[in-house]
C-alpha cells in the first residue's frame, strides 16, 4: 500500500484553519465542524459506514476486481470530505482511484413539513452559504472540492460522495437523476447500506446554482491565498483551485523577481463587486485572522509590499481576456456535478450495525463480536491511522472460526494421512504421475475452476493418488471428505464457508482443495461457482460409472518397486466379506488398483453397504438386547423346571401416594432380590460354542434348528455365525435368509424340476453368495430387483468349472468377462474357500419356501451338504409338515431347539432395555436398578401364559411398554408414579395387538418381498391394511374354533364365516398359512403356538362383531363364563374400552377388578339399557364371584 500513500503524502494540499499555524497540522479546517462530528451517532454512524466499505473492498479483493487499498477517516487532507477516504488500484487500471465521502446522519424530527426538518434535503438547504457550515450546502462542497481536486490526464476520475440518512425533498428532485453502479463497483456499497444514489443534472440545476457556486470559489480562492502567503508556501499550477484562476492571480499581482510577486495597487482598491475585490475582500480579511498579533489590521497592514511566492511559469503573461475569469471555473463546477453523488435515504446508524454484521464472514465463530471489534479497530483509524488490505487480512488471520470450519481446517488432510499410513504400500510410480491430466492441471498456476479426476481405484486409493500428484507439483491442499459428518448435512453451505474462509485467510497458502464425493449436477455446478467465485482450484474425486476394470489407469504394476515387494510382504493378511486371506493368494501384477482397493479398503462408502449385510454388522445391531442361548436336541424333552424355577415379582407399594418412592416398594417374594442382585451385575458370555455345534470327527455335517415362529432362530444363526468366524478366522461363513432369496428357489426349480446335478447346485450356491453382496431383498414377487434376471451374473456363473470337486477359474476366461473389481474378488475368494474346505453354509428360514418350492430346496441342499468342500450346514425352520423331508434328505443331520427363556433371561433382557434405553438407570444405585426391572417385568408380564418366554414377544412388549414407562419414572428422584401400576392392565391389550402387528408387518413386506420405501408408498399400506384386516378375520374364525363348542360356533357364526372357516382350515394343512400363529390342526382342531393367541383373536373377532352378541345369547349361556374363557374376556372388554367413548363402566371396573364399582356400573349400564328395551330379561353379572 505505499504507493497508495505515497500518492497521499504528494498531494500539495494545505487544509485552512481557524486556529493559528502552530497547532496540530492534522487538526480538520474548523474546530466548530470537528465538534459536530464527535457526536456519537454521526462518528457511529460513519464509522459503520467505513466497515461496511471496508468488507465490500475485502469482498472484491477475494474477487481479484481490486488489488490493494486503503482506508482513513477523519483525514486532514480531504477537506469537507474528510470522514472516509478509499483509495485503490484495480486489475483494470493500474493507477489509484480515490472515493471522498462526508457521512451525515440526522437524527429524526417530529415535524412532517420539509423546510423544518433536518431529514430531508430542501432547496434552502442546498443553496446555503458556502462558509456558513450548512451540512447540504452545494457551494460549500463545491469550495472543498476546488480545495482538494487533482487534475489527472489517465486513470480514474476521484468521486465525491455525500451519505446521508436524509431523503431528498420531492420539491427539488427534478433536479437530480438517478446514478447506479455496477456491483464489482466499491459504490456498489449504496446498496448494503440501503441507500439511493443521485447526481444533478446539470442542465437543470445549473441556473440556480451557477452564481453561488461563482461566488463561493472566488471567496475560497482568497481565504486559501492568505493562507499560503501567511506560510511562505509557493503556489503552484497542480493546486486546482489555483489552476481555475490562474489568469485572474495573474492580474493580480506583478513580478518582483524570479519566484517573487507582490500585489498590484489595483488588487488593493478593487471594487468588492467584482470578482478581484471579492478575492482582495477575503484575502485581507483570513490574513488578519491567521496573524497572532492582535493590534495589527487592515490599515495597518503594508499589502503591496507583502511577498508572495508564485511558480514562474504559473503566471501567463498574456492579459486575460473579458469575462473570462469565470470561464474555468464553470467547467469546474459541470465536472463536479458529474463527479460528487448524493447517497441518500441510507439505513439509520441502528440498522447499520445489523448490515455490518451480515458483512462478517459466514465462517467466523461469532460474528456479533467480530462486528464489535471491528468497530473498535475503525475507532483507532479515526486517529488517522489507515487502515489497509494487509491489516485487515492480519485481523481475520486471528479470528476464531466456526465449529465446522474448525473441524475441517484445524486438523488439515487428517483422513488422507491416516489413509496413507493405512495404505502406505499403495505408491505410483512418478513418471505415471506426471504423464496425468490431473498433474498438467496443477502445474496450470492460473487455471481456476473444478477439474473432475475420476478412476475406479475406489475412493481411498483415488484420494492417495491426488494426494501424492499434488506433493510430486509441490502444491499445498486442502482435503475435504463430503462424508463427514460435519459435512453432510449441509454440504453446500459448509463449502461455501470453508472457501470463504480459505480466501480470506488462506492458512495453507493455497488456493487447491481436493473434495471427496459423488455429487449431482446441480450441486456440481454450484461448485464450480464457488470455485471461480472465490478463484479456487477444485478437484473433484469421483467414482468411475461402472468400475470397469477395462476402463483403469492403474494396475498393480504400476506401483512402485519398493511398495509392491512390501505390499506382499507386511500385508499378509485381509479380511474381505468376514473372512481371513493372505494378499500373495489373491492378488496378482495384472491386477487393477481398483482390485486392490477393494481388498484393501475396509471403510469406504461401498463398503458400508457391505458392512450392512455382512454378519458381524448385523450382530452388532442385535448385541445390545441378545440374551445367550441353550440349544437341545430336537426330541428332548424341555427342562421341567422352566416353571417351577419362576419366582413371584409381585410388589407391595403404598396405593395412595401418586409418587412412590423406590424405598416404599419391596418384593412379596424376598429371593427374588438376590437373583436380580446377580442379574444386574452380571455379563453375558457370547463367545461360548456349544459343545454339540464343535466339529470332531466331521461326520455330521448338517445341523438343523426347529422351533416355532418369534423363539429366537435367526437371531441365533447370527450369533453363531459371528463365532465360528471369530473361532477361525479363515472359515467363509455364508449366511443367507431363505425368505429374501425365495425367487431364486422358484426359478431354479423350474429350470431344473428333477435332478439337481453338482455344476447345478455349485452355480446355485454361488448365485446365492453373489445375491448376499448386491441385493437386499429377492423374492418372487420383486422381479425388478431380480439378480438372476442379471446377464453379468449369468456370464459369471459360466466361468465355475469343477474337477475333482474343486473349482477351476481360467484366468483368460476370467479377463474377457470384463469383471468389476468386486465381482473378482468374490469369484476368486469363492473358488479359495470352497478349494480349502472354508466354506460354511447358513440357511435361514428354511420353512418359507415350503410348500411351493421345497422339494427343489431339499435336493438342491442336500447335494451341496454332499460336497466334501462345504465344511457344514445350518438350518435353521419351523416344523410344519417337512420334519420327515428333513430326515429323508439329510439322513445323518443333528437337530436342536432352543430352550426357552427361563425366568433369569427375561429378567436380564429388560435389564438390558434399560441400560441402552433409560436415561440415567445405569448410573443408578444397584437397589435403585433392580426396583427398576421389577417395577416394569412384575407390570407387564402377569397372566401371560407361555407367551412371555418368546424372544420376539419380550422385543414387541419392549418397543410398547418402554416408551410408556419413561413418563412415569424418574431415576434421578428414585421414583414411579401410581398411574404406572393402574394402566398397566390395558397395556396388556397394546402388547398383543403390537405383537399381531409386527407378525403381519413381516407377512406384508418381508414375506411379500417389498422394501420399506415401497411399504411408506399410501397405495400400498391401504393394500397392507385390508390385508391384515382379512388377516386378522381369518385367524379370529380359526380361534372360534379353539375357544367354542360347534353348538356356540352356529349362534354366532354365519354360513359365510363357517364356509371361510374351512377353507383357512384347509389352508393349514396344505402348509400355505405364512403367519406361523397357527402351525397345524390336531383332531381337525387348529393349534396356536400360544393358547393366549387363541384368546386373543377370539376377542377380537367378538368385538368385531359385537352387534351378534346382543341377539346370539352368548352373554347367557354359563360355557361363557367358565373360568378357561377369563383371558379371552379380559381383551373383550379392553376392546369394548378402548373403542368407546362413553358408556363402557362396566368394562372399566371389569378390567380394574374394582368390586366397588361394578354393581354401580352394572345398574347404571341396566338402567341405559331398560331405557332402551322395557321388556328386556333380567341380565346375568358379567363374571362370576370367585368362591
Amino acid at each position: 500500500m505505499e504507493s497508495l500513500e505515497s500518492n497521499n503524502q504528494t498531494t500539495e494540499v494545505v487544509t485552512t484553519a481557524t486556529t493559528p499555524p502552530s497547532t496540530d497540522a492534522a487538526q480538520p479546517a474548523n474546530s466548530e465542524a470537528a465538534k459536530g462530528r464527535s457526536t456519537l451517532h454521526g462518528s457511529s454512524y460513519h464509522l459503520r459506514l467505513a466497515m461496511i466499505i471496508l468488507l465490500r473492498a475485502y469482498n472484491l479483493h477475494r474477487e481479484d476486481k481490486l488489488n490493494q487499498f486503503v482506508i482513513k477517516m477523519e483525514d486532514p487532507t480531504a477537506g469537507k470530505f474528510d470522514d472516509v477516504v478509499f483509495r485503490y488500484t484495480s486489475a483494470s487500471s493500474p493507477t489509484v482511484g480515490a472515493v471522498y465521502i462526508q457521512a451525515k446522519h440526522k437524527q429524526k424530527s417530529s415535524s412532517a413539513t420539509p423546510t423544518k426538518d433536518a431529514s430531508f434535503i430542501t432547496k434552502r438547504a442546498l443553496l446555503k452559504h458556502w462558509d456558513s457550515k450548512a451540512q447540504f450546502s452545494v457551494s460549500m462542497y463545491f469550495a472543498s472540492y476546488l480545495e482538494i481536486h487533482q487534475k489527472s490526464s489517465s486513470g480514474t476520475p476521484p468521486k465525491y460522495m455525500l451519505c446521508t440518512n436524509a431523503r431528498i425533498d420531492v420539491n427539488v428532485m427534478h433536479y437530480f437523476k438517478s446514478q447506479e453502479y455496477e456491483p464489482d463497483d466499491i459504490m456498489y456499497f449504496y446498496k448494503d447500506i440501503g441507500a439511493s444514489c443521485y447526481r444533478f443534472d446539470y442542465e437543470k440545476v445549473v441556473d440556480v446554482l451557477i452564481n453561488e457556486s461563482r461566488k463561493a470559489s472566488v471567496e475560497k480562492l482568497g481565504q486559501f491565498w492568505a493562507m499560503y502567503v501567511k506560510n511562505g508556501k509557493e503556489m503552484k499550477s497542480n493546486v486546482f483551485l489555483f489552476e481555475v484562476y490562474r489568469k485572474l492571480i495573474a492580474e493580480c499581482v506583478e513580478k518582483v523577481k524570479r519566484g517573487m510577486f507582490k500585489f498590484k495597487p489595483e488588487f488593493i482598491t478593487a471594487n468588492s463587486s467584482t470578482p478581484m475585490g471579492r478575492v482582495s475582500a477575503t484575502f485581507r480579511n483570513e490574513y488578519v485572522k491567521l496573524l497572532s498579533d492582535e493590534n495589527q489590521n487592515d490599515s495597518s497592514i503594508k499589502w503591496n509590499e507583502l511577498e508572495i511566492c508564485i511558480e514562474d511559469t504559473f503566471i501567463d503573461a498574456n492579459p486575460p481576456e473579458a469575462g473570462s475569469y469565470y470561464k474555468q471555473v464553470d467547467h469546474a463546477f459541470k465536472t463536479f456535478c458529474e463527479q460528487f453523488v448524493f447517497v441518500c435515504e441510507s439505513l439509520d446508524e441502528a440498522k447499520m450495525i445489523k448490515k455490518s454484521v451480515e458483512r462478517i464472514p459466514l465462517w467466523v465463530l461469532d460474528r456479533d463480536a467480530t462486528n464489535s471489534n471491528f468497530f473498535f479497530d475503525m475507532f483507532e483509524s479515526m486517529k488517522n491511522i489507515p487502515i489497509e488490505f494487509k491489516q485487515l487480512k492480519t485481523m481475520f488471520s486471528k479470528i476464531t472460526p466456526n465449529e465446522s470450519v474448525d473441524k475441517l481446517t484445524g486438523t488439515p488432510n487428517k483422513n488422507v494421512n491416516q489413509w496413507q499410513q493405512e495404505y502406505r504400500n499403495v505408491r505410483i510410480k512418478e513418471e505415471l504421475l506426471r504423464e496425468m491430466e490431473l498433474y498438467k492441471c496443477i502445474e496450470d498456476k492460473p487455471f481456476v475452476g473444478v477439474y473432475t479426476f475420476r478412476v475406479s481405484t475406489g475412493m481411498k486409493i483415488s484420494s492417495l493418488i491426488v494426494a501424492q500428484t499434488l506433493a510430486l507439483a509441490n502444491c499445498p491442499y486442502l482435503f475435504l471428505d463430503s462424508r463427514a459428518t460435519v459435512l453432510k448435512q449441509n454440504f453446500l453451505r459448509i463449502l461455501h464457508q470453508v472457501m470463504e474462509f480459505m480466501a480470506d485467510v488462506n492458512p495453507f497458502n493455497t488456493n487447491v482443495i481436493a473434495i471427496l464425493g459423488q455429487f449431482e449436477h446441480k450441486i456440481n455446478k454450484e461448485i464450480k461457482s464457488l470455485a471461480k467465485y472465490y478463484r479456487l482450484k477444485i478437484i473433484l474425486i469421483e467414482k468411475l460409472d461402472g468400475n470397469r476394470t477395462s476402463e483403469d489407469v492403474f494396475y498393480v504394476h504400476h506401483l512402485t518397486d519398493d511398495a509392491r515387494k512390501k505390499l506382499y510382504q507386511q500385508q499378509s493378511v485381509l479380511y474381505p466379506f468376514g473372512t481371513s486371506v493372505a494378499v500373495n493368494d489373491i492378488l496378482r501384477d495384472e491386477d487393477s488398483l481398483s482390485y486392490l482397493g477393494k481388498i484393501l479398503t475396509k471403510g469406504d462408502e461401498a463398503d458400508d453397504k457391505e458392512n450392512e449385510r455382512s454378519n458381524i454388522y448385523q450382530f452388532e445391531a442385535l448385541k445390545p438386547r441378545y440374551v445367550s442361548r441353550t440349544i437341545v436336541p430336537y426330541n428332548t424333552a424341555l427342562p421341567s423346571a422352566l416353571n417351577e424355577d419362576d419366582l413371584s415379582t409381585d410388589l407391595n407399594y403404598p396405593s395412595k401416594d401418586e409418587e412412590i418412592s423406590f424405598d416404599q416398594i419391596s418384593f412379596v417374594n424376598k429371593n427374588i432380590r438376590s437373583m436380580l442382585n446377580s442379574i444386574i451385575s452380571s455379563e453375558d458370555e457370547f463367545d461360548k460354542l456349544p459343545d454339540a455345534l464343535r466339529h470332531g470327527d466331521d461326520k455330521e455335517k448338517v445341523y438343523i434348528f426347529v422351533d416355532e415362529a418369534g423363539t429366537g432362530k435367526s437371531a441365533y444363526l447370527t450369533w453363531l455365525s459371528t463365532r465360528l468366524s471369530a473361532t477361525d478366522d479363515s472359515l467363509y461363513v455364508v449366511r443367507v435368509e431363505v425368505l429374501k432369496h425365495s425367487a431364486a428357489f422358484a426359478q431354479l426349480s423350474r429350470s431344473h424340476p428333477n435332478d439337481i446335478d453338482d455344476i447345478t447346485a455349485l452355480t446355485f450356491l454361488y448365485r446365492l453368495v453373489y445375491g448376499l453382496q448386491y441385493v437386499i431383498n429377492i423374492t418372487k414377487t420383486n422381479p425388478a430387483g431380480n439378480y438372476l434376471e442379471n446377464e453379468q451374473l449369468n456370464k459369471i456363473v459360466q466361468l465355475l468349472h469343477l474337477s475333482d470337486g474343486k473349482i477351476l477359474l481360467d484366468e483368460d476366461e476370467l479377463k474377457a468377462a470384463d469383471l468389476t473389481s468386486a465381482q473378482s474378488l468374490e469369484i476368486r475368494l469363492f473358488q479359495m474357500k470352497f478349494n480349502e474346505r472354508k466354506l460354511i453354509l447358513m440357511l435361514d428360514g428354511f420353512d418359507t419356501i415350503h410348500p411351493f418350492y421345497s422339494a427343489f430346496g431339499f435336493k438342491c441342499v442336500a447335494k451341496l451338504a454332499s460336497f466334501e468342500a462345504i465344511r457344514t450346514v445350518y438350518i435353521s425352520t419351523r416344523p410344519y409338515n417337512m420334519m420327515a423331508e428333513f430326515a429323508r434328505s439329510f439322513p445323518s443331520s443333528s437337530m436342536f431347539r432352543l430352550v426357552p427363556f427361563r425366568q433369569r433371561d427375561q429378567l436380564l433382557y429388560w435389564r438390558k432395555c434399560l441400560d441402552s434405553e433409560m436415561e440415567h438407570y445405569k448410573q443408578c444405585t444397584a437397589s435403585d436398578r433392580i426396583t427398576g426391572i421389577a417395577v416394569l417385568y412384575s407390570a407387564i408380564l402377569n397372566n401371560l401364559g407361555e407367551l412371555y418366554r418368546l424372544p420376539l414377544f419380550l422385543k414387541v412388549s419392549s418397543e410398547v411398554a418402554l416408551p410408556l414407562l419413561k413418563p412415569h419414572i424418574h431415576f434421578l428422584q428414585h421414583t414411579v408414579s401410581k398411574q404406572w401400576f393402574m394402566q398397566t392392565k390395558l397395556i396388556k391389550l397394546k402388547l398383543f395387538e403390537h405383537f399381531v402387528s409386527r407378525k403381519l408387518k413381516l407377512l406384508n413386506e418381508e414375506k411379500s418381498g417389498s422394501t420399506d420405501s415401497i411399504s411408506d408408498n399410501p397405495v400400498h399400506q391401504i393394500k397392507a391394511t385390508e390385508t391384515n384386516a382379512q388377516v386378522k378375520r381369518k385367524h379370529g374364525l380359526l380361534a372360534m374354533h379353539v375357544l367354542f363348542s360347534a353348538d356356540i360356533r352356529d349362534k354366532l357364526m354365519y354360513s359365510a364365516d363357517q364356509e371361510e372357516a374351512a377353507e383357512n382350515l384347509q389352508d393349514i394343512v396344505d402348509g400355505t398359512e405364512k403367519t406361523g400363529i397357527v402351525p397345524r390342526l390336531e383332531n381337525n382342531v387348529p393349534t396356536f403356538t400360544h393358547r393366549i393367541l387363541a384368546e386373543y383373536f377370539t376377542g377380537y373377532w367378538m368385538y368385531e362383531n359385537k352387534d351378534r352378541m346382543k341377539h346370539g345369547g352368548i352373554f347367557w349361556s354359563r360355557s361363557f363364563w367358565t373360568p378357561q374363557l377369563l383371558v379371552m374376556r379380559t381383551f373383550f372388554d379392553q376392546m369394548i374400552l378402548e373403542g368407546s367413548r362413553d358408556g363402557c363402566e362396566i368394562h372399566y371396573a371389569v378390567v380394574n377388578k374394582s368390586s366397588e364399582h361394578k354393581p354401580k356400573a352394572a345398574a347404571a349400564d341396566g338402567a341405559k339399557k331398560a331405557a332402551k328395551k322395557p321388556a328386556a330379561p333380567p341380565r346375568r353379572p358379567l363374571r362370576p364371584r370367585k368362591p
